[in-house]
């Protein structure tokens, strides 16, 4: 066996039954419940590239608000803008 493949055998339920270390397969079954809240928890990773004068602004806006990253700022104006968006086409409706 390789070893980047060893094993772990579960004794509780069944002791033929073995699974790989590592982490837990998905569930295979029917669909989540809520599959917004599933998708909405599901973390992403963005690289941005600022210029300094923008990443200053960022870090300003970090002490001001009290944020705890950057990255909450940056979801915050995210948030904010299309709001800002989505109330301009409602009014020229």
């Amino acid at each position: 066996m390789p070893k980047r493949e060893k094993k772990v055998a579960i004794e509780e339920n069944n002791p033929k039954r073995v699974r790989r270390r590592g982490r837990l397969p998905k569930p295979k079954g029917p669909a989540q419940a809520d599959p917004d809240r599933t998708r909405s928890l599901k973390l992403r990773r963005f690289e941005l590239k600022l210029s300094e004068i923008d990443f200053e602004r960022i870090e300003r806006l970090v002490g001001l608000t009290g944020a705890a990253s950057m990255g909450e700022v940056i979801r915050n104006a995210v948030r904010e803008y299309e709001a800002k968006i989505l109330s301009g086409k409602k009014q020229g409706d």
